[in-house]
């Protein structure tokens, strides 16, 4: 597969730093696509653009509707003006992931519910939850109103809120369970994503990736 099959001029990707000071995933662009090279978009941070050496290892990933693609590279030079922007060397190969492999981080986010009521059609008032593990493809909620209504089958609305805005989701429950805590009876709802906007999804995965990288850097991954 060459690379213009997947890459092409001005598409949004994700470059991933995949080792030093600066390891974590961040937005790019490419900037144009050459015999030898390829040319992206410096990665910023906080307002700053991210300092990468010559040699430094990244890995570029690009999300289609089918796949998401990606190949691992290293940087050969940067490019100063018209403005910041990173050499790649042309990769050799590139490897395709099937869209239901996605990857899964733990987490705490606000998340908040609503079951569809089967009787009448209606979805019913929402309830609040924590996220604590998602992935592009779905989700684990810990909240504390036990729903004796909610089994494995129930259709769901969700709405996770991430550090930079609100992913909204369709979704279907596959797992459901109710335990006792400290804090009282909680109940653990995995749902799987039927019906979520593909961007929204970019969204989530790429927040899953980078909370990937901040686990690994505190050794809890």
């Amino acid at each position: 597969m060459e690379v213009e099959d997947v890459l092409a001029v001005n598409q949004k990707v994700t470059l991933v730093v995949l080792e030093g000071r600066n390891a974590g995933s961040y937005p790019s662009r490419v900037e144009d696509i050459g015999f030898d090279a390829v040319v992206v978009a410096a990665p910023t941070h906080k307002g700053a653009v991210l300092r990468l050496a010559e040699g430094d290892a990244v890995r570029v990933q690009a999300v289609q509707r089918d796949a998401v693609y990606c190949f691992d590279t290293v940087v050969e030079m940067t490019i100063i003006h018209p403005f910041p922007m990173l050499q790649l060397a042309r990769p050799a190969e590139i490897v395709r992931e099937q869209r239901r492999r996605y990857a899964r981080a733990d987490v705490s986010l606000p998340a908040r519910y609503r079951c569809l009521d089967h009787k009448s059609g209606r979805r019913l008032a929402p309830y609040k939850g924590t996220a604590t593990n998602v992935s592009g493809g779905g989700a684990l909620i810990l909240t504390l109103h036990s729903r004796s209504d909610l089994k494995v089958g129930s259709q769901v609305d969700i709405e996770l809120e991430l550090p930079d805005g609100k992913v909204s989701a369709k979704g279907v429950v596959v797992r459901a369970s109710t335990e006792q805590a400290e804090m009282g009876k909680v109940q653990k709802i995995a749902v799987e994503f039927k019906d979520i906007d593909e961007k929204q999804r970019d969204v989530l995965a790429k927040y899953v990736l980078q909370r990937q990288f901040e686990l690994r850097r505190k050794g809890l991954l």
